[in-house]
């Protein structure tokens, strides 16, 4: 009998143009983060050769779903031509019963009819990023002329309902609207948007000090809970929040669909324009790269030194987090906002005490909103 080759399983989030956009979003941090990337080419864009190999070594592993995930910089820069060569290396490559899954995180500002309706037909999953009405989403995210993008955004998204195209909104929690949660809410929801997620914005300078468009933890804290009070009173079932349904599904399950929440930091992979393999689009450098996809093998990338120890990384928690009664739920936080810190703890988020509030405020809520989706109910 012919052996299965078992892995743990894993997705992959696909840079196809690396940091390359059409915007000059003032709170950007990937465009600098891949820029030693791009020191031997001015043209950072996948090959298809590069996407070949990519896509064929992924569908040899074996995975219950293969999830494709796009992503940039801004993915619809790679142009439509590449995207239907990807589908056509799913079909050679995949195996009878595969489930494969594409999803593309765009800003929305280049997609056409043409895009939409090969969107629905594939049954691409679109993250579409919005951080609120027109006045607050163009304080940051702008055209390298400055002018703002939401008239753009808001055009897409209506192509995208035109077309029937699953979609979600990806909105970043920065100093732009993180006192300003029923306004965003509300301007979602009035746009028939239902599935949200909310992201924070927290980048900090090489000094050391947080960027003026960056968030403060308390003020984070309360805008979870504005955003929960919002939801309970709105329905449960009517609106689909990240966050929210992620915590459900742990008091149902036991389980974390967040990878920020987990223990580990072992959930998927990078995969950058040249085949280069990073853990996470957050510590995309040098001394990170696990590998890539020409010279190494996905079992050898998952069981690298430089993967394993980035994994486990996200244990060693602060001396204050094994005493926080919240510390199942967070996990320590993403290891990208640890170590940023004004207070002498180290490794410890420096949105906790903003998690806090949320926890206490939401945690008693969603322990009885999980009770009707409990199997014993």
């Amino acid at each position: 009998m012919m052996s299965i080759k078992r892995n743990k399983p894993f997705s992959l989030l696909i840079k196809p143009i690396s940091g390359k956009c059409n915007l000059a979003c003032t709170y950007c941090f990937y465009s600098a983060m891949s820029d030693f990337l791009s020191e031997t080419t001015d043209n950072p864009n996948m090959t298809e050769y590069t996407a070949s190999i990519l896509t064929a070594s992924y569908l040899d592993t074996y995975q219950k779903e293969y999830i494709f995930a796009w992503q940039g910089g801004e993915p619809t820069l790679m142009g439509l031509d590449f995207y239907r060569y990807i589908i056509q290396l799913q079909m050679r490559y995949g195996k009878c019963g595969d489930t494969i899954a594409n999803a593309i995180q765009t800003n929305g500002a280049l997609l056409t009819k043409e895009w939409a309706k090969f969107l629905s037909q594939y049954n691409f999953l679109v993250g579409i990023s919005l951080d609120g009405p027109p006045k607050i989403h163009n304080q940051y995210r702008k055209y390298k002329n400055g002018y703002g993008t939401c008239a753009d955004v808001m055009r897409a998204i209506s192509l995208l309902k035109t077309y029937n195209i699953s979609f979600n909104s990806l909105t970043l929690i920065s100093a732009a609207n993180v006192r300003k949660a029923k306004t965003v809410f509300d301007f979602l929801c009035n746009e028939g948007i239902h599935y949200q997620q909310y992201i924070p914005c927290v980048e900090i300078s090489q000094n050391g000090y947080p960027m003026p468009f960056s968030i403060e933890p308390e003020d984070w804290g309360v805008f979870l809970c504005e955003i929960f009070d919002e939801w309970i009173k709105f329905g449960v079932g009517k609106v689909s929040i990240r966050l929210f349904d992620s915590l459900i599904n742990y008091y149902v399950s036991g389980y974390h669909q967040q990878c920020t929440n987990t223990k580990l930091c072992n959930q998927y992979f990078v995969v950058e324009y040249n085949g280069d393999v990073f853990p996470c689009d957050f510590f995309v450098t040098k001394e990170l790269k696990v590998g890539n996809v020409f010279s190494d093998s996905w079992q050898e990338m998952t069981n690298s030194t430089v993967y394993r120890e980035f994994s486990i990384r996200k244990s060693a928690l602060s001396r204050d987090c094994a005493l926080c009664s919240y510390i199942d739920f967070c996990g320590g936080d993403c290891p990208k906002y640890r170590c940023i810190n004004t207070s002498m703890n180290s490794n410890l988020s420096r949105l906790c005490n903003g998690w806090k509030i949320f926890y206490e405020h939401a945690l008693p809520q969603i322990s009885k909103i999980s009770e009707a989706f409990s199997p014993c109910h």
